[in-house]
């Protein structure tokens, strides 16, 4: 049978455009289920300013929701900063603590009064009695190198305790400097999509690069789409936890290299920038005479495999905790490790989000737990308690 020229046209059409058009259905069926806010987070972030990470626009308000948070106010202070401080010193009868981070410190997606820098005083307090004041300097995009930067604005305040919350994610870009992001963030502002995507061709070295990145950037223009979140949540809540972690292992080494228990060169690269922001960090608060205190939190797959206490041959869950832990320590700072008592918390996974993988609002108060839990069990002098500290049901 003869093929016709218009069969090698239509029958290829149909077949993009058939599926294209039932995950746009699906997507409209779901308008009741999986809702937006008109505002968004965006709207108060100062992106012109944005040499640190995205400060935000002092005294701006606004709300944002995404198909699978609730909706979240974000408040900023004077200063720019999602935090009840009001930039000046703290009191000399506080007990001040900075907190330095990106995102998940910041609290994104998180109601503020379930986030860990709002709670986290009042478990200090119920371990150790006194008064206590915290300072977020956390922001959006904050690299490790911007917190580098921000470190000497915090101890401006003249806080007792500096803190720095990480997730891996946070190590992955220790080599991106603050000149490379701020240099993409004008772009986006005032949305020169030709002059981003040409900034991104320059500092790409091949073509199999770019057209990974226009992959990436398309894919994640699909997962944005409510069709895409009510897949995902059937898929992860259908599925196993080892299923889920041999899935998880698939991604890109940018996002699971910390995993592996022989780390790519990238991610060698990544832990050497990281350790050289850990030392300008420690010179700063060490001259100051102020602890330097830094925690990783673990991610939903990380969790997975802490709970279950089993993983792939090659993958280690405590790797990169490990490797944090001997940067921190040996340029003098304080680590606190609370990937043994995470390994005892049951269901935790569940309480991060599955689009964005962020920890919810209660898992931001088990961290906050923990963390109260450390400081205060003896490795901070001033801190230090006789009360027994409990554990996590």
């Amino acid at each position: 049978m003869r093929i016709k020229l218009r069969d090698l046209v239509i029958l290829p059409l149909l077949a993009v455009v058939t599926p294209a058009l039932l995950f746009k259905s699906t997507d409209l069926a779901l308008q009741q289920k999986y809702t937006t806010s008109a505002s968004h987070l965006g709207r108060c972030l100062d992106y012109a300013h944005a040499t640190a990470g995205i400060p935000g626009i002092p005294n701006c308000t606004t709300h944002d929701k995404t198909f699978e948070t609730p909706l979240v106010e974000y408040e900023f202070n004077q200063c720019g900063y999602r935090s009840g401080g009001q930039c000046k010193p703290f009191s000399t009868d506080v007990y001040g603590i900075a907190i330095l981070g990106s995102s998940v410190p910041f609290g994104q997606f998180v109601p503020y009064d379930q986030t860990i820098v709002y709670v986290l005083p009042d478990y200090l307090s119920s371990q150790q009695q006194g008064k206590y004041a915290i300072e977020n300097f956390s922001r959006m995009e904050e690299y490790p190198q911007a917190s580098s930067k921000l470190v000497s604005e915090a101890i401006a305040l003249k806080p007792k305790l500096v803190l720095w919350i990480l997730s891996p994610f946070d190590v992955s870009t220790s080599t991106l400097s603050s000149d490379y992001a701020y240099k993409f963030f004008k772009l986006t502002e005032h949305n020169n999509h030709l002059g981003f995507w040409g900034e991104q061709a320059k500092s790409i070295s091949s073509v199999a690069l770019i057209l990974s990145t226009l992959h990436d950037h398309l894919k994640n223009r699909i997962l944005e789409t409510r069709a895409a979140t009510f897949l995902l949540e059937l898929y992860y809540h259908g599925q196993g936890k080892q299923r889920y972690i041999r899935q998880y292992l698939r991604g890109q080494d940018s996002e699971i290299g910390y995993l592996p228990t022989h780390p790519s060169e990238a991610w060698k690269e990544s832990y050497q920038a990281f350790n050289q922001s850990i030392a300008q960090m420690s010179v700063l608060t060490r001259t100051a005479g102020i602890p330097f205190v830094v925690v990783l939190l673990p991610t939903r797959a990380q969790e997975v495999m802490l709970n279950s206490g089993s993983w792939p041959p090659g993958y280690d869950p405590y790797l990169i905790d490990q490797k944090v832990k001997s940067i921190v320590t040996s340029h003098g700072g304080i680590y606190l490790d609370i990937f043994p008592e995470c390994a005892r918390i049951t269901g935790l996974e569940k309480h991060y989000f599955i689009q964005n993988a962020h920890p919810d609002g209660f898992a931001h108060t088990v961290f906050a737990r923990l963390i109260a839990q450390q400081l205060t069990s003896g490795i901070i002098p001033a801190l230090r308690t006789q009360q027994p500290v409990g554990k996590e049901q």
